[in-house]
């Protein structure tokens, strides 16, 4: 099974399954990064299940190379995710990545920059629920020149809706 394609601030990328599940836990993930263009060249991942009498395991390649071989689908998951986000800071151009929430409200942004656990997304969350639009939570790309702003969700497996979730633990219990 194919994923659609994915955009993340440039980088263009898809991956493929031999197991369903994986790729819908992907496209629900990165549902927001949605697009590219047909026939586009992007980098190829690929989630291959390994089904054993007791349990099951996934191997993660990324461009016929082997990135991690027989590890649970959550850990193959969350290691796509971290080659993602690599190569999104790699192919980032005349962009100023941070780390950083922000909100809108009639076209003017409000940038929340700090480190991890001093309360981004708190306060984005409250920004929210005073009526501002929400932007993201994780990482804000600042185009260069021009400050224009364009932003990259947090991904986590634990995102995931409990169904997914669900379906992932009975993949690694099998």
């Amino acid at each position: 099974m194919h994923s659609p394609p994915f955009r993340c601030l440039g980088f263009d990328w898809s991956v493929s399954s031999n197991d369903p599940t994986l790729v819908e836990c992907i496209t629900y993930l990165y549902e927001a990064c949605i697009g590219g263009r047909a026939g586009e060249q992007r980098q190829a991942f690929v989630l291959r299940g390994h089904a054993r009498p007791h349990d099951s395991c996934v191997s993660l390649f990324h461009d016929e190379r082997v990135v991690l071989d027989h590890v649970s689908p959550t850990v193959a998951i969350e290691r796509l995710v971290w080659e993602v986000n690599r190569g999104v800071v790699e192919q980032t151009e005349n962009q100023l990545l941070l780390h950083a929430a922000a909100a809108e409200a009639d076209g003017r942004i409000a940038l929340l920059a700090g480190p991890e656990g001093s309360g981004k997304s708190t306060l984005v969350t409250a920004l929210v629920r005073a009526g501002l639009r929400y932007v993201t939570d994780e990482t804000v790309a600042a185009e260069v020149p021009g400050g224009a702003i364009r932003p990259y969700p947090k991904l986590t497996i634990y995102a995931l809706p409990p169904l997914l979730t669900a379906r992932l633990r009975c993949l690694s219990a099998r």
